[in-house]
């Protein structure tokens, strides 16, 4: 089994000094050179401890058989040791090759108590109270009190953050809770994410070009959701969502409908329709452009009769015009058509009753749904929907009118 055992009920099992090494242990099968366990009622000490007083560490850990260190390093492990004392002194432990902990790793009790690592760090459950610097983490369970700073990948099923993160990939976790500063450099990944923050930003995000991609122009932050809210914003006293460009872009840009149940404030409107229409009962279908009368229940119907005091307007929607506004528009059992108000609309006109001018008005003909040229003025009054902006000399079409109901 061993060939050195030390047993002390009240003071140290095993003794060595040396001006090597103090206690040197080899194993040429698959075991470790040197075991260390608490097997004793107090189970609070360690099984191994290490501690030193010069520039050369208490504990030297190597990965590999001793005989291999001239492979591994091209020198001898007496050589090798003092190159690593060099390198890294006034360390109480040094491990050479890679370090596997299946329980937690607990790193220091103070704030000036750091953690550096070159290569990765995998295990159970990581909490560190003091800096962190390692290459990539993963873990069922990792918990920062002080600084880390990851310069690869962080995967975690919980990362708890109290003070600063800084992840140089991608950070994946179940869970993250962030009271503190997080910066990821690459992806950030979970089912849950909060960052909680008092005067500064929760989330921030930096794209520094993301020219070409999808959306466009890149996203400093990006949010997706198949059924819920792909970004979402509250807030008690402020606005919920803010935006602002200061390089002639736009504040905000939806592409799709927007909805919006409270108030709508804007020193300015640009409305890319031309016309300002109102939805109202139809007694069938109305195509875009028809000149439509009230009927006696007061719903929309084509026109049938010259100078017709009843008439409504004209179906908004026709040509190359759609409205930019439509009022009164929500669900009904009844059909229901828009008609233009104000601005300019698509009309079906009729100039066989006389050839159509530039400014010549228009009222309702007997053609079903079409207008004709006003050319009685006494009883014109009242039937007038709108004026001419092209010309038509004969026949039907549809021609652009300014809308003026009178």
């Amino acid at each position: 089994m061993a060939e050195v055992i030390g047993t002390n009920t009240a003071g140290i099992g095993v003794s060595g000094t040396g001006s090597k090494y103090g206690v040197y242990g080899t194993s040429t099968g698959n075991f470790a050179g040197v075991v260390g366990q608490n097997g004793g009622g107090n189970t609070t000490a360690p099984g191994v401890y290490a501690q030193t007083k010069n520039t050369g560490p208490g504990l030297l850990a190597i990965s590999g058989l001793a005989y291999l260190i001239d492979a591994l390093f091209s020198t001898d492990l007496d050589t090798a040791a003092t190159n690593w004392t060099q390198k890294y002194p006034d360390k109480a432990g040094l491990f050479i090759g890679d370090v596997a902990i299946s329980g937690a790793l607990q790193i220091g009790q103070t704030s000036n108590k750091s953690l550096t690592l070159a290569s990765s760090l995998s295990g159970t459950s990581a909490d560190f109270s003091g800096a962190v610097n390692i290459a990539a983490v993963t873990g069922k369970t990792c918990e920062f009190s002080g600084t880390a700073n990851v310069g690869g990948t962080l995967t975690a099923k919980t990362c708890n953050v109290s003070d600063a993160a800084s992840v140089g990939g991608k950070l994946t976790a179940k869970t993250c809770d962030v009271s503190g500063a997080m910066s990821v450099g690459d992806e950030l990944t979970g089912t849950t994410c909060e960052f909680k923050g008092n005067t500064k930003t929760g989330v921030h995000g930096v794209n520094g070009s993301g020219s070409g991609t999808t959306p466009k122009f890149g996203c400093g932050v990006s949010g997706e959701s198949d059924n819920g809210y792909g970004v979402y914003g509250a807030s008690k006293a402020a606005s919920g969502v803010y935006g602002t460009s200061g390089s002639g872009g736009l504040a905000g840009e939806f592409v799709g409908n927007v909805s919006v149940t409270g108030r709508v404030t804007a020193n300015d409107v640009f409305l890319s329709g031309a016309d300002c229409a109102e939805e109202f009962d139809a007694a069938g279908d109305l195509e875009p452009g028809t000149v439509t009368v009230l009927d006696d229940d007061g719903a929309l119907c084509a026109c049938q009769h010259p100078y017709d005091k009843r008439v409504a307007g004209v179906i908004s929607g026709a040509g190359e015009f759609a409205p930019a506004i439509v009022l009164d528009r929500r669900q009904s059992t009844r059909r229901r058509a828009p008609v233009a108000l104000v601005g300019k609309a698509y009309c079906k006109v009729d100039a066989s009753d006389g050839p159509i001018a530039v400014g010549d008005l228009l009222t309702s003909s007997a053609t079903p749904g079409h207008a004709m040229r006003a050319a009685d003025p006494t009883r014109a009054f009242g039937s007038i929907i709108g004026k001419a902006l092209k010309p038509l000399p004969a026949g039907r079409g549809l021609l652009p009118i300014l809308v003026a109901l009178q």
